[in-house]
């Protein structure tokens, strides 16, 4: 089966799925291609070899026909702002600039492990204004223009990076402006940040990993403190009639275990003399008198962990 595109025929068409206005949407192939984008000559997946790779989608397109992704049959080199990379899988804008490179695109299986595939990653370095960042790195996305928005770090690794508050410990990954300024990290440990209201422990113990876009403790572009989350404060705030308002991590029944419980933390925003909680509630510094003190729990409440690092 053939497929007519905007980038010529795709021949060995074996599996097309549409968007609802009859647009394709993505498609599995089974024969050799070469998609010619930009300066750069594509040839998608068309070879299930069994063990690591995924073989599914070898294409995906945006509903104007332009090429959301390519899944491809070997690992390829591509020019980017940062340099060469060896990549498996690229995500396009639909200008045709690169959005997101994956250096390894392994399927995880009882046959094939995480470490198998970690294994198989290339150290890779990246200089920014606050410093350079080498190890292995699992996905890069980069700003239409072509600088780097974010890098995903491999679940086991961790970074020290330089922050405007002081040196890190990072886990998953960083985010930058398109300046190359910092703006978000993911605290590895529970760190103390000094803040507008005082002293907070940022850690976020429901961070995900999945990609490095947005992290818990994030910068103006300017390096001011711009929000963190905490799973180990809450905080007290007295207006000026002494009304008393309480906001602490929640607790919610976790998904495999109800009778145990997992913690949601707590999103602090600051912006100049105003205090935003959990994107809802805002305070003014000026006229509130505002306490941060411990967030404990019953440690028979908690879901099991290997430690009590995210509950204090």
């Amino acid at each position: 089966m053939q497929l007519d595109t905007k980038y010529g025929n795709l021949r060995g068409v074996s599996l097309v799925h549409r968007y609802p206005n009859g647009a394709v949407e993505d498609c599995t192939l089974a024969e050799k291609n070469v998609i010619t984008i930009g300066d750069g000559k594509f040839v998608p997946q068309y070879i299930d070899d069994g063990v690591r790779r995924k073989y599914t989608r070898s294409v995906s397109f945006y509903e104007d026909g332009s090429v959301k992704s390519i899944v491809l049959q070997q690992k390829q080199v591509i020019q980017t702002s940062v340099g060469i990379l060896p990549v498996e899988h690229i995500i396009f804008y639909s200008s045709g600039n690169v959005k997101r490179v994956f250096p390894l695109n392994g399927k995880i299986t009882g046959y094939w492990t995480e470490d198998d595939e970690y294994e198989l990653a290339e150290e890779l370095s990246f200089d920014f204004p606050f410093g350079k960042i080498s190890g292995k790195i699992i996905g890069i996305y980069f700003y239409d223009g072509g600088d780097v928005k974010s890098l995903t770090f491999w679940p086991k690794q961790r970074f020290e990076v330089l922050t405007p508050v002081g040196l890190i410990r990072v886990r998953y990954g960083l985010s930058v402006y398109p300046d190359g300024s910092l703006k978000t990290v993911e605290p590895a440990v529970p760190t103390t940040i000094m803040t507008p209201i005082g002293p907070i422990q940022a850690f976020d113990s429901n961070a995900h990993g999945i990609n490095a876009d947005v992290n818990s403790l994030v910068f103006h572009e300017d390096g001011r403190l711009k929000a963190l989350t905490t799973s180990l404060h809450r905080i007290e705030i007295t207006d000026k009639q002494g009304n008393l308002t309480i906001f602490e991590p929640s607790l919610t029944p976790n998904l495999f275990n109800p009778e145990q419980m997992d913690i949601n933390p707590l999103r602090i925003e600051f912006d100049n003399e105003y205090v935003r909680v959990n994107g809802e509630s805002i305070f003014d510094v000026n006229d509130t008198n505002i306490e941060v003190t411990s967030f404990t729990v019953n440690k028979k409440l908690c879901s099991s962990c290997s430690n009590c690092t995210a509950c204090g």
